[in-house]
C-alpha cells in the first residue's frame, strides 16, 4: 500500500527534477528504508524508473496518462457536437 502512496505523490506532482528516496519518504510521512523497499517494487512493476538523481516516473505511466487525455478530449469533442446536435435540431422544430 506504500507503494501506491508513493506513485500517487509521483503522479500528482510531476516534475521534470527526479525525486529523491529522502524526499518521498518526507512526502509521504513513511520510513526512508520502507521508501526504497516500496520503489523497488514499483520498479520491478515498470512504473518508476532510478536515474542518476533520484526516481521519476515511468513512460508506461506517462504513456497511460497521456492516452487518458487524449481520450477524455475525444470524449468532451464528442459531448459538444451532440449538445450542439440538439440545440440545432430543438430550435429547427421550434420554427
Amino acid at each position: 500500500m506504500k507503494a501506491l502512496q508513493i506513485l500517487a505523490t509521483m503522479c500528482m506532482h510531476p516534475r521534470v527534477k527526479p525525486y529523491q528516496a529522502k524526499e518521498l519518504a518526507s512526502i509521504c510521512k513513511v520510513s526512508l528504508a520502507t521508501t526504497y523497499y516500496a520503489l523497488s517494487q514499483l520498479r520491478k512493476a515498470g512504473l518508476v524508473e532510478h536515474v542518476q538523481n533520484g526516481y521519476i516516473l515511468s513512460t508506461v505511466i506517462l504513456s497511460a496518462g497521456a492516452l487518458y487525455q487524449q481520450q477524455l478530449a475525444c470524449m468532451s469533442v464528442q459531448t459538444l457536437m451532440e449538445e450542439l446536435y440538439v440545440t440545432k435540431n430543438s430550435k429547427a422544430t421550434k420554427h
